[in-house]
């Protein structure tokens, strides 16, 4: 059996503690949280909120 968990969160909520908490609590989650517009790769930020950057640029943003 396969649980989905969908958090559906504003860019507000794309702060490092959200995805450090959502990893510590959920076991191999993937989470992807909207990002603002003018978000930058950061080498100290949650791999997947840099994942989730590296996608934007690659495919854009969905409308």
């Amino acid at each position: 059996m396969c649980l989905l968990i969908m958090l559906l969160l504003m860019a507000a909520y794309d702060k490092n503690p959200v995805y450090h908490k959502l990893s510590e609590n959920f076991d191999g989650i993937d989470i992807i949280i909207p990002t603002s517009c003018d978000a930058v790769y950061n080498k100290d930020a949650h791999p997947q909120r840099n994942r989730n950057l590296q996608e934007i640029k690659t495919f854009g943003r969905m409308n």
